[in-house]
């Protein structure tokens, strides 16, 4: 199994600015998609900038759903950008970032690197990942942490360090405040 050469990367930065495009110009005639979930996260961002904590928009605490994403919304909309359009830009760069380490995760487990990238361009074309992305959903950033988590995680086990061990701490981390369900990682 071979590392990527150049030519490789390349492609698959291609197809990961490929990724954030699609998400972007599917959501761009009507925003980004919400839902009953996405309400709270959003409000809970809005709750943020105004100084409130972490409140949901009538008032009461957000506690049935992980911080990670409405704090992040929050850091954007203190940069001047609104949490809803936050929420697209977001997932759409994370699908890129998710395309791009899917890629290097096939490559490091297939013996064939065209696989590899044909494998990356599978996760491209994926429709729930995709429709996810477009939403103002948790989801694709989750799968990301848990990607970049498993990427890391033989290269701690070769050669247990501290600096990747807290490297796989901090994405186990952030997988747990994303999703409740990243306590399995």
């Amino acid at each position: 199994m071979e590392p990527f050469n150049r030519g490789r990367q390349a492609i698959l930065g291609v197809l990961s600015l490929a990724g954030v495009a699609l998400v972007l110009i599917s959501a761009s005639r009507y925003g980004v998609g919400v839902s009953p979930d996405s309400v709270m996260y959003i409000s809970a961002a809005r709750s943020l900038l105004a100084g409130k904590g972490f409140a949901v928009f009538d008032g009461s605490p957000y506690v049935a759903w992980p911080p990670l994403f409405p704090a992040l919304l929050a850091a954007l909309g203190w940069l001047g950008v609104d949490p809803t359009v936050g929420a697209g830009w977001l997932n759409a760069l994370t699908f890129g970032a998710l395309i791009f380490a899917s890629g290097h995760l096939f490559g490091r487990c297939l013996r064939s690197q065209a696989l590899a990238v044909l494998g990356a361009a599978s996760v491209a074309c994926s429709m729930p990942l995709l429709d996810a992305s477009k939403m103002a959903w948790t989801e694709p950033l989750f799968a990301l942490w848990v990607v970049l988590f498993v990427i890391y995680l033989p290269e701690f086990l070769k050669q247990p360090r501290p600096f990747p061990f807290l490297g796989l701490c901090l994405l186990a981390a952030f997988a747990c405040l994303q999703r409740y369900i990243g306590v399995t990682v």
